[in-house]
């Protein structure tokens, strides 16, 4: 926010109060805090904390990125906040300040209408994506754009000089042949701007030619356990940066709250939330135990969505006097029956299919050690 007032000294703090007090001219209905909205979306993502997230920066320099990490982890979440994050700071970065908070409305509605997202999957191909050939009405063959060309001529309708990024989200790259499937985007995703020649000739004899404009962000995301990143290509590989999403207990305690405030409980976050932070802490235990197996390892840590029937489970467990229980989640004998139900019906046969080719005395043997690490009752969090 340094160009909302003069260059001072280098004093950071003097400059901070400065910057503090515009922007309290420009936002005067409203209390001020950097890690508020609307300026936190601006600079900061909260999730960053977690794993091993790639500067706005350097996201910026390379301009794809993949997330990866064990299902459930809160990948494709990540990729739109990651995605909205790009969209605002160019706006902020293009705008100045000044117009950045007058046009609020307006960079929502960017925000939203830049971000494409496309769900890949094994029968999706380069015809699909680049162009394919196709049979025309009169019983001729002609080759047609697919999704990625229609998109940059969206996108290029509008004047490079004033137009925000857009940001294309390609969720579960794993399950398709992304080589195959990016096929001359291969090269143009590191030569932005300069256009290549795709093999054969449109209707009237000409070259079809493509070129991936600057301002065009990819994200991915990627299951560890459906394919490791060593199976991708090596020179597709270096193309993206890679940024691993591990379990985050602090996510998941975060997705809980929302949840419980949206679930209609008459019950106060304050009475549960020591026990959903216990929860927490048992599944961190859960994902070390599975780490630390030589049947499994990291690649197979539970995520943090396999866990939010919690919610449901106990709000259908308080009966009508909820505000008379004393325990939710955990009691002097171990779990209650809502965890019961999180391992049974939710966490077990999760596992019991992670662990589906052993032989069945280790497999059972495993699922139990695996069970007592999820279901004893960690210590109070405080």
């Amino acid at each position: 926010f340094k160009r909302l007032v003069a260059e001072s000294a280098d004093d950071e703090d003097r400059q901070l109060l400065a910057i503090r007090k515009e922007l309290e001219r420009l936002l005067p209905k409203q209390d001020l805090d950097f890690y508020w909205s609307p300026l936190d979306a601006a600079w900061y993502d909260a999730t960053e904390g977690s794993g091993e997230f790639a500067p706005l920066e350097v996201v910026r320099h390379k301009k794809q990125v993949v997330l990866y990490g064990p299902p459930g982890t809160g990948k494709t979440f990540r990729a739109k906040r990651l995605a909205d994050r790009i969209i605002r700071s160019a706006a902020l970065s293009k705008y100045g300040p000044a117009r950045y908070f007058k046009e609020q409305k307006e960079i929502d509605d960017a925000a939203r209408t830049r971000v494409h997202r496309l769900q890949l999957h094994p029968a999706y191909s380069y015809e699909d994506f680049v162009r394919g050939l196709h049979i025309t009405e009169n019983g001729g063959t002609e080759y047609r754009p697919g999704y990625l060309p229609q998109l940059i001529k969206d996108i290029e309708r509008e004047d490079s000089t004033t137009r925000l990024p857009h940001v294309l989200i390609l969720d579960e790259i794993n399950r398709t042949d992304l080589s195959r499937m990016l096929g001359e985007c291969f090269s143009l995703l590191e030569d932005r701007n300069e256009s290549i020649e795709l093999p054969g000739r449109d209707g009237s004899g000409n070259a079809i030619t493509l070129r991936i404009p600057a301002d065009l962000y990819v994200i991915g995301t990627m299951n560890l356990i459906d394919q490791s990143i060593e199976q991708v290509d090596f020179a597709l590989r270096r193309r993206f940066l890679w940024v691993l999403c591990p379990f985050d207990p602090e996510a998941l305690l975060a997705a809980i709250e929302s949840m419980w405030s949206k679930a209609g409980v008459n019950l106060e976050w304050d009475r549960v939330e020591g026990e959903f932070q216990r929860l927490a802490s048992s599944a961190a235990a859960l994902n070390r135990e599975i780490a630390a197996s030589a049947l499994l390892g990291p690649q197979y840590e539970v995520g943090h969505t396999y866990l939010l029937d919690v919610v449901a489970f106990l709000k259908d467990d308080l009966g009508p006097r909820p505000r008379n229980r004393k325990t939710f989640l955990w009691n002097k004998d171990g779990a209650r029956r809502p965890l019961e139900q999180v391992w049974q019906l939710s966490l077990r046969p999760l596992l019991h299919e992670y662990l589906s080719g052993l032989e069945a005395a280790a497999r059972e043997g495993e699922l139990q050690k695996l069970q007592e690490a999820f279901l004893t009752a960690p210590e109070s969090v405080e």
